[in-house]
């Protein structure tokens, strides 16, 4: 898709006792419109044709466009390690349109040449009614084309003044304006569209209104507030024309000369419609007419070359006026009427990039999350298990994370987490106090991430388990610090009940972080196959010990028998 972004830009400047120009007279000579007077045949006014970035005094443009980057905590996707950060850009930079001396002057000698006439002379710039700017960015994407509008604000315009630009982008724009800066031909560049006014050379023409055929022809369009821009009216005057709303005959010179029609329909143009104040407008109109509005006036130009004069190419926005009349108007024109131009030069940033890249006075990308407001957020995640086992076994599970700061501090967090709080979000946070600054040094803040912590486990039975501090760069997560073991048993019962033994008496018991547990005793008696005793008992993780002793049964006096100690998990009957 060919993607066209816009920002722009206007103001309107009314001038007071501006020079008036023969428009219909215009000489073009070492590519500069040139104008006469209409007091003064000798004397000519300009055109300028040319823009660029203004230079700071060590030669750099005065340009600017700055990316920042504010990290967030979190992100859209909790699956995923990466996320999209906030951020934008901000772009400044100053620019003036102009025409060079030597340019005027060689202008001035040639249309001396053209004109035979010494006494000519070039007044100076041509006086502009009205200026828009539009800053202009196509992407290709896709295959397809859409146009977006970003913002509209004011500037002043004066020739060779520097005129400054600010806009505020977003993260998606930001990227998309980089992008363009990067080409080898960046497609970014600045329209001046400049409104003039002078004179037309002296024509006939009758104009005739026919109001009932007009206000049929306004009820066909989308309603009373569309927005025409003026190439739009034009056409729809033509409309007007080939249905009988409007006649319009030219005497004298060639009725088709498009020259003459086009001052004819500026008469027809201030007869039928009235100008829209774009901001205005904004009030008043629909979000959809504003913008086909812009959009319209943006088509109109974004095509043309470095210089380009036109009598349709405004932003400006045209309503139907109220029709009140009936009948018919009758207009007859016989003499010079006061028209307007618009006039465009096109400023393309080139190789800007390409040059200065690399230079962080021009082009930078800088991260604004300030440090000292920055936390280190300690997550602590619980292992499935632990559900039951706190149904069972765990009274509660105590965390401390202990963080050593490089100005000397230390910073201890806590947190508790039992059977009511198993399913919340747990996690403890620490301050960055001078452990790293706004140059964010990687080995500053991977310093900065480290930290210790210590887990008190308190079972219900009592036991509590106060593990070593540990050190990670990473989060905390528990797992039950014990697991379920078997005991079995082996041997010849048949050979111990022949041998005159009644039965069997087994005795077990271990240690559950720092208290001794007995097993339920187990009588193993004549009837019994051995694969039916099988002992469990839970085991400190990496600690698997415990004691048994058999105690045989008999009919004489009862047998004294030793504790051993075990950790196999089998235990043999003899």
């Amino acid at each position: 898709m060919k993607k066209f972004i816009y920002l722009i830009m206007f103001l309107t400047i009314t001038q007071v006792n501006a020079q008036m120009i023969l428009l219909d007279q215009g000489v073009r000579t070492n590519d500069l419109w040139l104008f006469p007077s209409s007091t003064d045949s000798s004397a000519y006014f300009y055109l300028p044709n040319s823009a660029a970035l203004g230079k700071t005094p060590d030669g750099l443009p005065q340009f600017s466009f700055l990316r920042y980057v504010a990290l967030k905590k979190g992100g859209e996707d909790q699956n995923s390690p990466i996320n999209e950060a906030d951020g934008g850009a901000l772009l400044h930079f100053l620019l003036q349109y102009g025409t060079s001396e030597n340019k005027v002057n060689k202008a001035q000698e040639l249309l001396r040449e053209k004109l035979k006439r010494q006494d000519v002379v070039i007044k100076g710039p041509v006086i502009f009614d009205e200026a828009s700017f539009a800053l202009v960015s196509s992407i290709v994407k896709n295959g397809e084309e859409e146009k977006e509008i970003l913002t509209v604000s004011s500037a002043p315009v004066l020739e060779g003044s520097k005129l400054a630009f600010s806009f505020k982008l977003n993260p998606r724009d930001s990227k998309i304006l980089m992008e363009s800066f990067k080409m080898d031909t960046p497609d970014v560049s600045i329209i001046f569209q400049l409104k003039f006014s002078g004179y037309s050379d002296t024509f006939k023409a009758e104009i005739t209104a026919d109001w009932e055929q007009i206000y049929k022809h306004t009820q066909t369009k989308k309603s009373n507030n569309f927005l025409f821009v003026k190439e739009e009216a034009f056409t729809d005057i033509k409309e007007l024309v080939s249905n009988g709303g409007v006649e319009l005959k030219i005497m004298g010179e060639d009725p088709r000369n498009e020259k003459l029609i086009a001052n004819a329909y500026e008469k027809v143009l201030d007869l039928v419609y009235k100008p829209v104040d774009i901001n205005k407008f904004k009030e008043d109109g629909t979000i959809d007419d504003l913008e086909r509005a812009w959009e319209g006036a943006v088509e109109g130009i974004k095509d043309i070359s470095t210089f380009g004069l036109s009598s349709v190419g405004s932003t400006n926005g045209y309503q139907y006026r109220e029709i009140k009349q009936s009948g018919t108007t009758h207009l007859s024109l016989i003499k010079a009427s006061k028209i307007e131009r618009h006039h465009f030069i096109t400023f393309n940033m080139g190789n800007l990039f390409k040059n200065y890249g690399d230079d962080e006075g021009v082009f930078k990308t800088v991260n604004i999350l300030d440090p000292n407001y920055m936390q280190r957020d300690v997550f602590i995640s619980l292992d499935g298990s632990l559900r039951n086992a706190f149904t069972e076994m765990v009274n509660s599970v105590n965390v401390t994370v202990k963080k050593k700061h490089n100005n000397g501090k230390e910073e201890l967090k806590k947190i508790r987490i039992d059977q009511n709080s198993f399913d919340k979000p747990q996690a403890v946070a620490y301050a960055n106090l001078k452990d790293f600054d706004e140059s964010f040094n990687p080995s500053d803040m991977d310093n900065w991430m480290e930290y210790q912590y210590q887990v008190i486990w308190d079972f219900k039975g009592g036991e509590q388990l106060t593990t070593k501090w540990n050190t990670t760069k990473g989060d905390v997560n528990l797992y039950i610090p014990y697991e379920a073991r078997d005991i079995i048993f082996i041997g010849d019962l048949d050979s111990i009940w022949l041998s005159g033994v009644k039965a069997l008496v087994v005795n077990i018991r271990y240690d559950f972080f720092g208290k001794k547990r007995n097993l339920p005793v187990e009588k193993i008696t004549p009837g019994k196959t051995i694969e039916d005793v099988i002992k469990s008992y839970l085991a400190p993780l990496g600690n698997y010990e415990y004691e048994y002793r058999i105690i045989p049964v008999t009919d004489n006096e009862e047998v004294v028998v030793e504790w051993r100690n075990d950790s196999d998990g089998i235990i043999v009957l003899e």
